[in-house]
């Protein structure tokens, strides 16, 4: 084969597995392939191959020391922040992080993010890496939403750092009759939050979509999305809102999520707690210490105001996409990963 081999843990869901896909989409130089569905052709073609493997995320980074025995070369490419990751880990993933680090530290790691990268290289002193962002490609989808109704959208893995319980929650808070709240997504929270639902008296206007491949059946039924998550590796639910020119309101957790927004890098309100642009709303991390509350704290309040804001804004028709983020350009992320592979294998010969 000689395309160079991005692998990834698996081809079926989560943001990993939709950047393998995106990316070998625009670059013809490079095919996925999966470590839970291809074992045995994979490792008969990383032995044979002579091109720069592509290790995406923490599972394949886990067989550098077999690659480096191999004399194979390869790019590390996180997804996370690395130096947040870190300091959630108990005490033996610690441990591991630092022994890998140790091993690729000279070798080329490419993080999502500009402030992952940063944090990182300030955090595991790294010396030679490089931040390319994901590739997210448009949805062709038409809205199927009634004049007059606010839908928004949650587009999430159902994980507790990504504080679903607090969006149902503040969700609970919103008066007005014609706002509802569609949740896309699975994982180990759907039960606890579809519970949580019906104790705050709130579940007839939420609807549980589950996990939905379709994209374009995401985006024709919203017309705002939202997250108050606390960690991002890579956002992306903002950027196929904002592509979608669908308004977006986000924490400005780690790591991404400003970035994004960078167009727009003089907000048109700007306070301490909160930035609006005409692509959507930054507010700040959350700072809470337990999950599925029933009482109303000040920090839901504060939160509420910042929501009923962002609603009134959709309402007013303020928001406008004519700003374009070039560094999440087609154009912009191929020329990015041509360059560091050519650099790696001397150019392209199909």
């Amino acid at each position: 084969m000689k395309k160079n081999l991005m692998i990834s843990l698996a081809d079926n869901y989560g943001g990993v597995a939709s950047a393998c896909q995106n990316l070998s989409l625009i670059n013809k130089r490079i095919t996925p392939i999966y470590l839970k569905k291809n074992k045995i052709f994979l490792i008969k073609e990383v032995i044979k191959t002579k091109k720069t493997l592509i290790l995406m995320h923490f599972e394949p980074i886990f067989f550098v020391p077999i690659l480096k025995i191999l004399k194979k070369k390869y790019i590390c490419v996180i997804h996370t922040d690395l130096a947040k990751y870190f300091e959630n880990c108990n005490f033996i993933k610690k441990i591991t992080i630092r022994i890998y680090l140790k091993i690729i530290k000279n070798d080329l790691i490419i993080f999502t993010s500009k402030e992952s990268e940063l944090n990182s290289k300030k955090k595991f002193n790294l010396p030679n890496t490089l931040t390319i962002y994901n590739f997210t490609p448009k949805i062709e989808s038409v809205a199927h939403i009634p004049k007059g109704v606010i839908s928004l959208g949650i587009v999430s893995r159902l994980d507790k750092n990504k504080n679903i319980d607090f969006a149902i929650k503040i969700f609970s808070l919103l008066k007005g009759k014609n706002i509802i709240l569609n949740i896309f997504g699975d994982g180990p929270e759907r039960i606890n939050l579809e519970k949580y639902a019906k104790k705050l008296n709130i579940s007839e206007k939420i609807i549980f979509h589950g996990y939905e491949s379709k994209k374009s059946n995401i985006y024709s039924k919203i017309n705002a999305t939202l997250s108050f998550s606390s960690l991002e590796g890579f956002a992306v639910s903002l950027v196929e809102s904002i592509n979608q020119n669908i308004p977006a309101f986000h924490t400005d957790c780690s790591s991404g999520p400003r970035e994004i927004f960078a167009p727009d890098s003089n907000p048109t309100i700007k306070t301490k707690s909160f930035e609006l642009y005409k692509s959507g709303m930054l507010v700040k991390p959350l700072n809470r210490k337990s999950n599925y509350e029933l009482s109303i704290s000040a920090e839901d309040k504060e939160y509420l105001h910042y929501l009923s804001i962002f609603i009134d804004k959709i309402k007013s028709n303020y928001f406008d996409f004519s700003n374009e983020n070039l560094n999440l350009k087609k154009s912009t992320i191929n020329i990015q990963w041509n360059k560091v592979l050519d650099e790696m294998d001397g150019g392209f010969k199909p």
